[in-house]
């Protein structure tokens, strides 16, 4: 089995929805103008939310296959480009923090988004390793007043599915991944609940460690 996940599951698409909702309104009242980009963002086209979706999908499909032979390094050169033209990770960070983020300086927002891109691109590095015959089917979406989810089921080689909604909204006109939810386990929710905690705890400092520790364990389970 290559996906792997982790962590509390959400009971029902209404209730993650209204979650998904929630995180929407609070990153923007914690948030501020204009979005601070992650560092060497590329430039960007304007393709669908959909299209948006399928990308990334094919780069996903890309690394599987490119597995072992290509390495984590070789498979994290490879998503990397497709990350940063598909996911609002600024958004991503200031939804995460939640209050803390108005209390962070520029450097420490800019750092914070740069290590969250890092972080996403080391999880799909680090654990589409291999292919056997797994794709990706069934696209569809919806439209909410503030977002669109991009439905798609990952099936594996011995025909397990897992259920992936992508959420999207629109920055500048192109439509950009603010949180993925994996078998009804949405990524932000648990982001937010783990970094407010370790915040309130250690600081921006013991946030910054436990992130680039999760990086390296991914760097490290994905050159296995």
């Amino acid at each position: 089995m290559i996906y792997k996940n982790m962590g509390m599951r959400v009971l029902s698409s209404t209730v993650l929805l209204a979650v998904s909702l929630c995180i929407y309104a609070t990153s923007f009242a914690h948030g501020e103008a204009g979005h601070i980009a992650p560092s060497n963002a590329v430039a960007s086209i304007s393709p669908s939310a959909i299209q948006v979706v399928k990308h990334l999908d094919a780069g996903l499909l890309t690394i599987m296959k490119a597995g072992k032979s290509a390495g984590y390094r070789g498979r994290y050169r490879l998503i990397r480009p497709i990350v940063v033209t598909s996911f609002d990770i600024p958004f991503i960070a200031r939804t995460v923090v939640g209050p803390y983020w108005s209390k962070f300086s520029a450097a420490q927002k800019q750092t914070l988004i740069d290590k969250l891109l890092d972080l996403t691109v080391a999880n799909y590095a680090g654990q589409f390793t291999r292919f056997s015959g797994e794709a990706f089917t069934g696209l569809d979406e919806q439209q909410y007043r503030f977002f669109l989810v991009v439905r798609t089921l990952f099936v594996e080689s011995d025909g397990t599915r897992h259920k992936f909604d992508y959420l999207l909204h629109k920055i500048n006109d192109h439509w950009l991944i603010m949180n993925v939810v994996a078998d009804g386990v949405s990524n932000l929710s648990l982001k937010q609940a783990q970094y407010i905690e370790i915040l309130n705890k250690e600081g921006f400092k013991g946030l910054i460690n436990h992130i680039t520790h999760d990086i390296l364990t991914l760097e490290h389970s994905g050159e296995k």
